[in-house]
């Protein structure tokens, strides 16, 4: 049981380099991340995440402009296990 708030999610500070931008609404920011020791899974064990290409959702707040494929950026995403997005980037900025 318990209530139903809305898990506060993890965030996870990240770098990488943007492989394919958003083509348009609802894709994903496409970006080539290092390695996430700390990441955490739908369980709750720390079972870290190898370095990847992997979509990011991103927040309605995080302007795109200036951002090219190719650019090394650092980046935080927020997981929320069990939500509709359960993955959304909420920072990025170049390195």
């Amino acid at each position: 049981g318990g209530g139903d708030a809305p898990e506060p999610g993890r965030s996870y500070d990240v770098a990488g380099v943007i492989t394919r931008l958003p083509a348009g609404p609802g894709t994903e920011l496409m970006i080539r991340h290092d390695e996430i020791p700390d990441f955490v899974n739908r369980a709750g064990e720390e079972v870290g995440m190898n370095a990847m290409v992997m979509g990011f959702p991103v927040a309605e707040d995080v302007d795109l402009e200036g951002f090219a494929e190719g650019d090394s950026v650092s980046f935080t995403f927020v997981v929320r296990w069990g939500q509709p997005r359960p993955l959304e980037l909420t920072r990025m900025e170049k390195r």
